[in-house]
Parts: C-alpha cells; structure tokens; sequence
C-alpha cells in the first residue's frame, strides 16, 4: 500500500513475536515482492507501485541488515552479484545478509554489472569458497549463462544461481552453474555444504 510507517511497524511486531530477521526476508518480504512481482506481470497495478514497494522494501532491509552481523573470523569468502541486465538488487541484498548472518564474508557486487568488471573485480578477491549469481529476471538467463563461462575462466570455485529467473535445476546447470538455489536459505545452505 506504499506505507513504509505501517510496513516497519509490521517488521517489528513479527520481531517481537520470535520471528528471526532471516525468517522476515524469506516469510515476509520476499513472498511479498514475488506476489507484488506477479500482479505487475498481470497488469495488476503498474510500474510505479512495484517501484515504490521496491524502495520500501530496501529501506526496511537496510534497517535489518545490521541484526545479521557476527562475531569472530568469517567462515570463508562469498562473492553475490547479477549478470548484466538484471537490475534487481533487492534479492541480492537480503541473500547476503543471510550469508553474513551465516558467519560469511560477503562481498557483493551488485546488479547489472557488466561481465568484464564482475571478472575484474572477482580477481581481486580470490580465493573465493563460492560464487552466487542472482536471477529474477529470465530474460537475463542468457547473460547469466555468459557471465559464468567467463567466471569459469578465472577460477574453479563452485557457483551457485538462483532467483525467480531461473525454473529449476536442470536450467541452472545448463547454463553452467553448479548448483540451482532455490531460494536465499538453499543458498547458504550448499555454501555452508562447502566447507563442513
């Protein structure tokens, strides 16, 4: 409803019920996106309403991200951006929360970058135990695809695809992933797979 008062003070109650930040991104507002997501793509509502439930929700997300923090030495290190094309990076800010709240190092490039800065800038952060490339868009498949050959000219380390983008597993490894998450906790969890 574009309330950004009332959509906090949501947060906060599920906050005081016992809900954890984690399970407010993967119950609240990621279900929420995706529903407001397919009312867009049935000419419910326009682009300006998910535009503004867009910047609600990173601004609540922004305001969450400092309860994923932990103590200690990281586990090991995560890279997270999308290919070029995909310009949603709401997905990929709470994905890396939960890996940060997992105990990772995150370091998250972002969206829409292109292919030649997203191999630049991984260059200068291996060894990375594990690449995750975000996908809410299917027409953004095909660069998907691109991004993780030329990633695979870099380094061995596994890569992990996921987002509304992408249907199912067969598609992940066709494209060349290692692995298809299905959802945020999927992720962490092959991550976290990786070094038990």
């Amino acid at each position: 409803a574009g309330d950004e008062s009332g959509s906090w003070q949501v947060v906060q109650a599920a906050l005081s019920s016992g809900l954890s930040p984690g399970a407010v991104y993967t119950e609240m507002i990621g279900p929420a996106m995706h529903s407001i997501g397919t009312d867009w793509d049935h000419a419910v509502g326009n682009i300006a309403d998910e535009h503004r439930a867009t910047a609600i929700a990173t601004r609540l997300v922004g305001r969450l991200s400092t309860q994923f923090t932990t103590r200690g030495r990281p586990r090991a290190k995560v890279v997270l951006g999308t290919p070029p094309g995909e310009r949603h990076s709401l997905a990929v800010s709470m994905v890396a929360d939960l890996l940060k709240g997992a105990g990772f190092s995150v370091v998250v490039l972002g969206s829409d970058l292109p292919i030649e800065c997203f191999v630049a800038a991984l260059s200068k952060e291996t060894p990375v135990t594990a690449i995750a490339v975000s996908v809410t868009n299917p027409a953004a498949a095909g660069s998907a695809a691109d991004l993780i050959a030329a990633v695979r000219d870099l380094t061995d380390a596994p890569i992990v695809i996921g987002g509304g983008g992408i249907s199912d597993s067969g598609q992940a490894i066709s494209l060349g992933a290692d692995v298809w998450a299905e959802d945020g906790p999927a992720a962490v969890a092959f991550i976290e797979s990786l070094i038990t």
